[in-house]
């Protein structure tokens, strides 16, 4: 989502949409989320339905995106933080 707002930062659109095409929806609900009135339980009611589908979404969207080999979203096993850490201390114990 980073990558996106500074996307729009620079007006690049179409970037933005290509790191995550939930950044319009966001940048509409955040105002609305945080200004929006609460006077009613309904209107209550209706900002945690969005927060709530705006999640699943989300979720629903990094998903589809590891499945389907997406460019911008990607998992490396092999050049992770913990790999790295473990072989590292599997040397450091072969020393000892």
């Amino acid at each position: 989502m980073s990558r996106a707002f500074f996307s729009l930062l620079h007006l690049d659109f179409v970037g933005a949409f290509r790191y995550h095409p939930l950044v319009y929806p966001v940048i509409l609900f955040v105002p609305y989320y945080f200004l929006g009135s609460e006077k009613t339980d309904r209107q209550k009611k209706i900002k945690k339905t969005l927060l709530i589908l705006l999640a699943i979404l989300a979720i629903c969207l990094w998903i589809f995106r590891i499945f389907h080999e997406d460019s911008v979203v990607r998992i490396d096993l092999s050049n992770s933080v913990m790999i790295k850490y473990l072989k590292q201390m599997k040397g450091v114990l072969k020393c000892t």
